[in-house]
């Protein structure tokens, strides 16, 4: 057997028996990462450590609406209206980080905690806005996004003339090149 094969199929093995992250690990994990060992302000870091606590509470609580038996639309709304929920616990939190005090390396690391636990709520609250959206179009005939002709751009079809030409009227400065027609600037060899 050769080593290439060889190599393939350990790295196969290797893959299908590595737990892949799932969404509540990742999250677990980004929380767990501050400890705020250089806080100046043991107050200011209670309170923050405090609201990360519900952060999670709130974490497991989308969990469990996400596995709930329910109508799939009512489960969205319900999804939808949690994240929203967690984005302004975020930002709440966001307000909280200036006063703990902070030296620069743990400052960085939880500011970019926070942003990446933002980009993950809004990521779940865009993917519930979809969904209802698909939802509501499903069960709803009502509902229907359409354009006014007048607000549609026409769509022109294009000549198969080859490069495009500037428009009539337009002066070009001397020497701009076109690419195409009489006089095109061309390097000498192949003129």
């Amino acid at each position: 057997m050769s080593s290439a094969l060889l190599l393939a199929l350990i790295a196969a093995v290797i893959f299908l028996k590595w737990p892949l992250p799932t969404e509540s690990t990742r999250s677990a994990d980004v929380t767990a990462a501050s400890t705020l060992s250089s806080a100046s302000d043991a107050q200011a870091k209670a309170m923050f450590l405090e609201e990360q606590q519900q952060l999670t509470v709130f974490t497991q609580e989308y969990q469990q609406l996400r596995t709930a038996e329910t109508d799939e639309l009512q489960q969205n709304r319900q999804l939808l209206n949690h994240s929203e929920l967690v984005i302004q616990h975020l930002a709440w939190m966001d307000s909280l980080i200036e006063p703990i005090g902070l030296d620069d390396t743990e400052l960085t690391a939880l500011r970019r905690q926070q942003q990446y636990l933002k980009d993950d709520w809004r990521a779940k609250q865009y993917f519930h806005e979809l969904r209802l959206a698909s939802l509501q179009g499903e069960n709803t005939a009502s509902v229907q996004v359409t354009m006014d002709q007048n607000d549609r751009m026409p769509i022109q079809p294009i000549a198969n003339k080859g490069l495009a030409a500037p428009p009539e009227g337009v002066d070009l400065p001397e020497g701009f090149c076109t690419l195409g027609g009489d006089g095109v600037c061309k390097p000498e060899a192949s003129n």
